[in-house]
């Protein structure tokens, strides 16, 4: 069980990783296009994103559109702030990296708490006092 645990800590932690990165990414390449006023080549790529294979396979087709709708609807609303976009790249990135760090760190405190609680008959040693607690508060 307890190796379990911790397949299931890296494989969240690989996907967030891969998330953040990818954020940070589209981050670095979209602002100095919204900074310099110049948002038609993402408004084009944004247009022309074809729905991947693979997520057809997990999502209605049907939810594509509308999605592509507020993706352009946040270009927009980032294009008509302007100076303050310009602004953001200096902090926006670092942002989303603290981020990645602060939930990195919770998924790996619940993973070492769960490692600690597991007795070795392989169940949460918690279980019992959980039980405990709940009989008591539905007497009183």
């Amino acid at each position: 069980m307890k190796p379990l645990i911790w397949l299931v800590f890296a494989i969240a932690a690989a996907l967030w990783t891969l998330s953040a990165w990818g954020m940070a990414s589209l981050i670095e390449w979209s602002l100095p296009l919204l900074a310099s006023g110049d948002t038609l080549q993402i408004e084009t790529a944004v247009r022309s994103l074809a729905m991947p294979a693979w997520l057809a396979l997990w999502v209605d087709a049907a939810w594509w559109q509308p999605a592509q709708a507020f993706a352009l609807w946040c270009l927009q609303s980032l294009q008509a702030m302007g100076s303050v976009v310009s602004t953001g790249v200096s902090w926006l990135i670092p942002l989303v990296w603290i981020g990645w760090g602060v939930v990195l760190l919770v998924m790996l405190v619940a993973a070492g708490v769960m490692h600690v609680m597991l007795s070795s008959k392989g169940r949460l040693a918690v279980l019992p006092i959980a039980a405990k607690l709940i009989k008591r508060r539905m007497r009183g």
